[in-house]
């Protein structure tokens, strides 16, 4: 996704310009019940009154392991992310913030299915909306795996 933005206001305010790209593949192996998805996006904001420029970088991978055949039992989720954020301020340009979090869902009182799925349900993953963090990050599954 590539987008701009110019916002005019009275003088004091000015002209703020906001550019962003943003790209996000999903690759799913079906056979291997993995789900990996990527996604990177450049963010930067101008202001002609305050002569500033505010630039941001993300980065974030989730990789989503949930075999039918276990489904009832356990799904596994690790998710990382970079970012960084700086102004044209003299100032050194600051190092990536790093999260991974990982996650294994079980399902106490599950029993582990014996034959082999007919049908295997996709995964729905979310990732956040732009400028925010896995803070928020819920998977959500689609229907029942079988």
């Amino acid at each position: 996704m590539l987008s701009g933005t110019r916002s005019e206001g009275a003088a004091p305010v000015g002209m703020t310009d906001q550019l962003m790209a943003s790209l996000q593949p999903t690759v799913t192996w079906a056979r291997l019940y993995l789900t990996i998805t990527t996604r990177a996006a450049y963010i930067q904001v101008k202001n002609d009154v305050s002569a500033m420029t505010s630039t941001t970088e993300q980065y974030q991978l989730l990789t989503q392991l949930s075999p039918p055949w276990a489904g009832s039992l356990f799904n596994f989720l690790v998710a990382a992310d970079w970012n960084r954020s700086w102004t044209n301020l003299p100032a050194p340009k600051p190092g990536f913030q790093r999260r991974i979090v990982g996650s294994v869902t079980l399902r106490l009182g599950a029993q582990l299915q014996t034959a082999a799925p007919q049908q295997v349900v996709p995964a729905v993953l979310t990732l956040p909306p732009n400028g925010s963090s896995f803070d928020r990050f819920h998977p959500t599954l689609v229907g029942a795996l079988r």
